[in-house]
């Protein structure tokens, strides 16, 4: 995440995003936490306001820090050419600019998962990744409003989380891609499956037995 004051941050508080990434600094070594919310709030003159900044606590830095990156990830891609792109090459080029987005922060990464556990905001990191994952398939050009909105949400959302954990564990770029691209390569064979299966009832030329 890049400490300038890029045009992707315009419409976020100044002032919040000052204390992200104060705690981005503090995080490695005090953890992302509620005291390191706290340790920022008090070198920023602002502890006592740390209940109307912050009602949901870490959880709410937790929620602007990913904001931050799908608005960087709308940002970023204002730039490629997706249109010439399949489906799977504008994936996987979304899934890379996340990761580059989380490169320098990679310990806090695993912190924030961490967190999540510990406090039980599972629901809270559902919602997140549900909203990238969202982000991703809107951007790549997705269309669509029946079943296949929510099944190639789903199937993404696993792609998504399995990369990212693939990366934390991992020292090599060109392996992560790799690993993509088997995980792309499985959600592209449901999908055929899936296609050829409503296909069969949609022609119909499959009865069940009476």
């Amino acid at each position: 995440m890049q400490k300038e004051k890029e045009p992707y941050l315009n419409g976020f508080d100044s002032l919040k995003v000052d204390l992200l990434y104060r705690l981005i600094e503090h995080a490695p070594f005090t953890g992302w936490s509620p005291d390191s919310l706290r340790i920022c709030l008090k070198e920023f003159g602002k502890l006592e306001e740390i209940e109307s900044l912050f009602p949901n606590g870490i959880n709410d830095l937790t929620d602007l820090y990913i904001s931050i990156a799908d608005k960087k990830l709308d940002y970023d891609i204002q730039e490629l050419d997706l249109n010439s792109k399949s489906i799977r090459e504008r994936i996987k080029i979304l899934l890379n600019l996340r990761l580059d987005f989380f490169t320098n922060e990679k310990q806090v990464i695993k912190q924030i998962i961490g967190s999540d556990l510990i406090s039980g905001a599972s629901f809270s990191s559902i919602n997140r990744i549900t909203r990238s994952v969202d982000l991703m398939w809107r951007l790549a050009g997705d269309k669509s409003l029946d079943y296949n909105y929510y099944t190639k949400r789903i199937l993404l959302s696993g792609v998504y989380i399995s990369t990212v954990l693939f990366w934390l564990d991992s020292d090599s770029r060109l392996d992560v891609s790799n690993f993509i691209d088997r995980r792309i390569a499985g959600v592209m064979k449901i999908e055929k499956i899936k296609k050829n299966f409503f296909s069969i009832f949609k022609n119909k030329k499959f009865k069940f037995p009476l």
